[in-house]
């Protein structure tokens, strides 16, 4: 870049000539002899005209150094502003993501009904200490767990069923002891004994469906803890919305994902736990295929990425902008398989390994 200080010494020098020129001249005009003053006036003006012609000169130049410097500051500012910005806008997205974070665990809260924050804790507990009994007693924990009220709180209770179906153990209704479940299914035609049968483990597993609470008396969505422990399953659960259970039906598919890679997505599409009337999961790709549908097996295996709603939206798309790996909500419109209808569909959608996790219920506005 050209330096302005190189030419300061001549600029300095130029001010001191003009300035003894203006000396000379003022000290011949005092003077008496004619010709020797016109000598010297000619000669002043002489290097007066000289000295103007040299500051003309050193302006122009000045002139087009500023020039060339004036683009080189400009995309030097232009830089270093980009730089903020950018590092603003980090700043700034990384804001909104810790806050959408938060605002999505206090919506989580407050969509809990009233429950303590150590809900799934106790209904785990609940489970580990009907085994513990059953381990100590046998048969014999069955009518302790039915009838003691030692293993119910509330909404939240064990029941106990065998691998055929049949209930051998419930602490909310004991009405049930002895029936054949094994056929039972939800208003949306899930089978609920047969979906908790399969989903139980020895490490215990999240399987969901549809329930009467026995406070509100009502059919409510149902995320039911399952422990497979000699050859029996020992269960608890808590009713939730169906905000809740959309989040844990995929925190439950991002689970079995963890266990199994991709052969989930096999289980997942073939429905089961992963489906519970109109809330079921999906997974999709980063380019926007679709790997697993539970409600939709058709879908699996297409390219998504430029599917739109009646309204012009880009579902897939938004999806995929939107999952976090703390999980988001999105809006969006999509057939319900349970009325056939394209309706506004909110989903949670969680971003794991590269791939985007998704559950969702359907409004009607």
């Amino acid at each position: 870049m050209p330096k302005l200080s190189a030419h300061l010494p001549s600029a300095a020098a130029l001010a001191l000539g003009l300035a003894a020129v203006a000396v000379i001249a003022s000290a011949c005009s005092g003077g008496d002899d004619s010709v020797t003053r016109s000598e010297m006036q000619a000669e002043v003006a002489a290097m007066q005209a000289n000295m103007q012609n040299e500051v003309t000169a050193l302006r122009s130049e000045m002139e087009s150094q500023m020039a060339e410097i004036e683009p080189l500051m400009q995309d030097a500012m232009g830089d270093l502003m980009s730089g903020v910005g950018s590092e603003m806008l980090s700043q700034v997205a990384g804001l909104q993501a810790e806050m959408m974070s938060e605002a999505a665990g206090m919506a989580e809260m407050a969509g809990m009904q009233g429950e303590a924050p150590g809900v799934v804790e106790q209904v785990k507990g609940q489970v580990a200490a009907a085994i513990e009994l059953y381990d100590d007693l046998g048969e014999a924990a069955f009518g302790e767990i039915t009838s003691s009220g030692d293993y119910i709180d509330g909404e939240l209770y064990v029941f106990v069923g065998a691998p055929d179906g049949v209930i051998l153990a419930h602490a909310a209704n004991p009405d049930l002891v002895g029936q054949d479940l094994y056929g039972l299914q939800d208003s949306t035609g899930a089978y609920i004994v047969r979906g908790i049968l399969d989903a139980a483990t020895p490490d215990g597993a999240w399987t969901t469906y549809r329930f009467t609470n026995p406070i509100t008396g009502e059919e409510e969505p149902k995320h039911t803890w399952a422990v497979l422990n000699d050859g029996l399953v020992f269960g608890s659960g808590r009713y939730v919305n169906e905000a809740e259970l959309a989040q844990a039906m995929v925190a439950d598919a991002i689970e079995r994902y963890r266990e199994a890679g991709p052969a989930v997505f096999e289980e997942i599409t073939a429905g089961g736990r992963y489906a519970s009337g109109e809330i079921y999961v999906y997974v999709v790709g980063p380019d926007g295929s679709s790997l697993a549908h539970a409600a939709n097996p058709d879908l699996v295996g297409q390219d998504l990425s430029d599917l739109q709603d009646s309204a012009g939206l880009f579902v897939t798309r938004g999806i995929l902008d939107a999952a976090t790996p703390d999980g988001a909500w999105t809006i969006y419109r999509f057939t319900n398989p349970a009325t056939g209808r394209e309706q506004p569909k909110h989903s949670w959608v969680v971003r794991h390994n590269g791939l985007v996790f998704g559950a969702g219920y359907y409004t009607d506005s």
